[in-house]
C-alpha cells in the first residue's frame, strides 16, 4: 500500500470510532465492531459485474 492509501485508511478507521461524539455504551460497542471489521477487511466493497444488470448495483462488503 502506498503512504497515501494508508493514511486516508487510518483516517477512515478513527472517524468510524468517533462518529456519533458522546453516546452511550451501546454505541461505543457498534463502533468498536465497525472498527474491527474494517481493520480485518482487506478487499473493501467489491461490485460483481456478471451476476447483476447494469441498472441494478449491489455492492458487498462481504463478499463469497
Amino acid at each position: 500500500m502506498n503512504f497515501k492509501l494508508k493514511l486516508m485508511v487510518k483516517k477512515v478507521f478513527i472517524l468510524s470510532r468517533r462518529f456519533s461524539g458522546i453516546s452511550t455504551f451501546f454505541n461505543h460497542a457498534m463502533e468498536d465492531g465497525i472498527f474491527e471489521l474494517l481493520k480485518k477487511a482487506n478487499k473493501g466493497i467489491s461490485n460483481d459485474k456478471d451476476d447483476n444488470p447494469a441498472d441494478c448495483i449491489i455492492l458487498r462488503l462481504f463478499p463469497d
